[in-house]
């Protein structure tokens, strides 16, 4: 405990081998490439050792959830995405055999194909791994494709969320700019509000009532612009275009407030935090760290210097709700 805080952190990253390769082989002039080496420099490789457990106690972190980061199964041949994601998926159960109080694992899934994936998530479970960390957008595709159904319906029955990591956007007047705008600072955010305001508009939550999604970086900007999103609605322009025939049946900002929870991850912006809990239900958000992109000493300080929380809400944001979400032990 740091401070007297129980924390839990809910996202945190490591790479493997096997994914880094085909990243190189399938992608070596690939715009993204020197981020992603950037990433093989500063991300943990080939397992989970002593030295993230040493990161989470200097942190004061008493949990933490481990992902493969992006690039990940995602993006290759379903074959070649199959043995990259049991491979990740048993690394990560054996770290939490081997640490099972203070690691828990995000499932990788093949969304190329269905199937497989439906039969992994249950595997996955059986060993211990809970969620799954889907990126924003793979291979041109986001996660409101009819393709990915199944596996969006077999994580609602287990219960379990969806962590909606961000990715490079396919549009290429972002990538244009390189890192600078497709990354972090802008098209991060563009990637994945653009895959949850289409799984609201194809009709995802409808189908799947509660399916629970995560939302990072202060919900993706997504608590300021509550209002905004309901806009179309407003103006009589809620109608789907004929090629994907759905409508909603409620205006978007309905399922913001049902659907998802977010994360304080890389978003240190008091303003945005004070904006979030007056417009969120403040049991939806959760610290996380983002590791090892963002400093986990100053994610959590982030919580515990805020002198407008009172000690539970600060409680609650660095603990309580992620464990109510089915997070740590």
């Amino acid at each position: 405990m740091k401070n007297g805080f129980k924390i839990i952190d809910i996202e945190n990253h490591y790479a493997t081998q096997k994914a880094t390769e085909a990243f190189a082989r399938f992608y070596p002039n690939s715009a993204v490439c020197g981020a992603a080496d950037g990433m093989k420099k500063s991300v943990p490789t080939f397992g989970i050792s002593e030295k993230q457990i040493e990161v989470m106690d200097h942190a004061g972190i008493d949990f933490t959830q481990i992902s493969l980061v992006s690039p990940g199964s995602e993006f290759f041949p379903a074959e070649i995405g199959k043995v990259i994601c049991t491979d990740s998926n048993d690394r990560l159960a054996a770290a939490i055999r081997q640490y099972p109080d203070r690691i828990g694992g995000w499932m990788s899934l093949v969304p190329e194909d269905p199937a497989w994936s439906v039969k992994e998530i249950d595997r996955a479970a059986a060993m211990g791994l809970y969620g799954w960390m889907a990126v924003s957008s793979f291979n041109g595709k986001y996660l409101d494709d009819p393709k990915c159904w199944p596996i969006l319906e077999k994580i609602e029955d287990m219960g379990m969320p969806i962590y909606l990591h961000p990715y490079h956007s396919p549009i290429p007047q972002i990538n244009e700019f390189g890192f600078c705008i497709s990354g972090p600072a802008f098209g991060f955010m563009v990637d994945t509000s653009l895959c949850f305001m289409r799984m609201i508009h194809r009709g995802v939550f409808d189908r799947f009532p509660n399916l629970k999604i995560i939302l990072g970086h202060m919900g993706e900007a997504f608590p300021f612009l509550k209002n905004r999103m309901d806009a179309a609605y407003r103006q009589g322009g809620g109608t789907p275009v004929p090629k994907i025939n759905a409508k909603p049946q409620h205006a978007p900002s309905y399922y913001f407030e049902r659907n998802v929870w977010i994360t304080t991850s890389g978003n240190y912006l008091p303003e945005a935090l004070r904006c979030s809990i007056n417009v969120m239900q403040p049991e939806r958000i959760m610290m996380s760290s983002d590791i090892p992109f963002e400093d986990p000493n100053a994610c959590v300080s982030f919580i515990t210097e805020r002198d407008f929380l009172s000690r539970e809400q600060k409680q609650a944001l660095l603990y309580d709700n992620a464990h109510a979400l089915g997070f740590g032990k």
